[in-house]
């Protein structure tokens, strides 16, 4: 699935956006995870958390004709590191 209907998922709070997201990315999240934490439980539970928090980053509602921008909400793409763990998303190339 491409990025923007994995963002339409999270927006209609669909559950299958965890699964798409973690298709997607998850392989690349849990070996920056494991390089950083050197534990398989550890690691997977980091992706976890960020699939999580990436869920409750996104709003219930948007606005009528507002196109998704990232950078609104405070959030960062998922392959990026950050400084700030809870402020993740998708990639920049969508806003």
């Amino acid at each position: 699935m491409d990025d923007q209907g994995i963002v339409e998922l999270y927006w209609k709070r669909s559950e299958r956006a965890i699964s798409e997201t973690d298709a997607k990315y998850g392989g690349y999240c849990y070996h920056i995870a494991y390089n950083i934490l050197a534990n398989k439980e550890d690691a997977e539970e980091s992706v976890s958390d960020t699939y999580l928090a990436a869920w409750h980053k996104m709003p219930p509602q948007r606005l009528p004709g507002r196109a998704f921008s990232g950078n609104r909400i405070g959030i960062r793409p998922l392959f990026e590191q950050s400084l700030y763990p809870d402020k993740i998303c998708f990639p920049s190339y969508l806003e």
